[in-house]
């Protein structure tokens, strides 16, 4: 791990404890040897330079097809048409701002794109390979998600609605947080109203910081932190969901995704594709039209018979598995909150170290499991093994860049959170006793321990 002589020389000067110079040697490098130093809009964007020719144009093409605005076919521009039928975006870059997270609410004060809703019904007739290869039921009418926009002469599905109603949380020092919680909707749905029992989920765009490394991690160091029936009586579980892999037609890890329901880069980016640009490629080879949207089903075909080709998806994924991370700022600075992180026991759900296949030693703050967060963020949809209430642990890491990326960016599967201490404020069940913690620091304490954590 790289320590600057500047970090080294601080140390001595400081007289620092064993324990402070373990929080600089843990911390700096978050992302060990695929970390960088900067802290601008592009530090989410900065990845391997590589000296083999092949590999480098494959980044570039990649980040080109990230970027790139798609066209609805057929089009003069053959590389990048294809887009819908039905979509909501038209490139990766319009939900993952400087490839960042995304918030709920846009300049308007209308819900962001970088929001989509998701449906399922776990009430109509659950079909074995539908479960198998989806985790869940779509709605019949409408798919696995709102198309809010379309190409010419085919109806938008719905457009998508955001309000807020209010709480309060109060400290045991008196002082008081606005917590908001969301209320989603669909109006001037285009094909008839949803199925009896549909349910609506929303999901914010994630970062794309440090994928390549998570996929990286030897599937046994993630599950050795599984714990289903507690039997540590520490009130922390974990578990793995264990997902559908469409490249070997098995049953693999869930990694990715708010409830871990991607195994690997690629099958989330071909997903995404998808989803919300309606973009077919070898892994989603059908158009994003429902059985009873005809005039999405006949629509005009790109020339080819993906949308896009494997080696670009392939290109696509080999990007974001090559974008490094940013490494911690002022971390002597931050180290008693990085204690206080430790002491109120949030390290038992992110986890802060693992090392990769490869030798490299990563800081992520994250345990890739799922677990129990309560009530209040229970989003009604189940997902492979993930309940309702289930949410992976997300990586923590570029944390306290994100406002810095997207001044919009939100927190939390559904943007409720404002700011990071809101987000902590909203957790629940398995995290009920870090958070209940965290509300009886000091307002110094408190300072420091969120001081610590927009510094990783």
């Amino acid at each position: 791990m790289r320590i600057s002589l500047l970090t080294l020389s601080t140390l001595m000067v400081l007289g620092c404890s064993s324990d402070t110079q373990e929080v600089v040697k843990n911390y700096e490098n978050l992302g060990g040897k695929m970390s960088v130093e900067d802290v601008s809009k592009q530090a989410f964007s900065k990845g391997v330079v590589y000296e083999d020719r092949d590999l480098h144009e494959q980044f570039y093409q990649g980040r080109l097809f990230f970027k790139t605005a798609w066209v609805e076919a057929p089009a003069s521009t053959k590389a990048r048409d294809g887009l819908g039928p039905l979509f909501s975006s038209i490139s990766c870059l319009a939900c993952h701002v400087n490839n960042g997270g995304g918030g709920v609410l846009n300049k308007k004060g209308e819900l962001d794109r970088s929001v989509v809703l998701r449906l399922s019904n776990p009430k109509i007739e659950q079909d074995a390979e539908t479960l198998k290869k989806g985790g869940f039921m779509p709605d019949p009418h409408y798919g696995a998600q709102v198309s809010i926009r379309s190409n010419t002469n085919i109806s938008a599905e719905a457009k998508t609605n955001v309000s807020f109603t209010y709480k309060r949380h109060t400290y045991k020092d008196g002082k008081s947080v606005e917590l908001r919680i969301p209320h989603f909707s669909l109006s001037k749905l285009a094909y008839g109203a949803l199925e009896d029992g549909s349910v609506i989920s929303p999901r914010r765009a994630l970062s794309m910081v440090g994928l390549g490394e998570i996929e990286k991690i030897p599937e046994q160091d993630i599950l050795k932190n599984v714990d289903e029936k507690d039997s540590d009586k520490d009130g922390i579980s974990g578990r793995a969901n264990y997902v559908y892999d469409i490249v070997t037609d098995s049953s693999a890890l869930g990694r990715f995704t708010w409830k871990g329901s991607a195994p690997s880069v690629l099958q989330q980016s071909a997903a995404a594709f998808s989803n919300d640009m309606g973009i077919s490629s070898p892994l989603f080879p059908q158009e994003n039209c429902s059985k009873t949207q005809e005039a999405c089903r006949k629509a005009n075909k790109s020339r080819d018979e993906f949308d896009i080709t494997k080696k670009r998806l392939d290109a696509v994924a080999f990007y974001l598995r090559s974008l490094k991370v940013p490494q911690q700022r002022e971390t002597l600075k931050h180290s008693e909150g990085a204690k206080l992180f430790t002491t109120l026991e949030c390290v038992k759900c992110h986890k802060d170290s693992f090392t990769t296949c490869d030798g490299n030693t990563i800081h992520p703050f994250s345990d890739f499991l799922l677990h129990d967060m309560g009530e209040d963020l229970d989003d009604a949809r189940a997902e492979f093994l993930a309940s309702s209430s289930e949410w992976r642990t997300p990586p923590l890491w570029g944390l306290g860049l994100s406002k810095k990326l997207n001044s919009l960016v939100s927190f939390l599967h559904d943007g409720r959170a404002r700011s990071i201490e809101e987000a902590i404020l909203w957790h629940g069940g398995e995290a009920k006793s870090s958070r209940e913690k965290f509300s009886a620091l000091s307002v110094d304490e408190r300072t420091k321990l969120l001081g610590f954590l927009n510094s990783i």
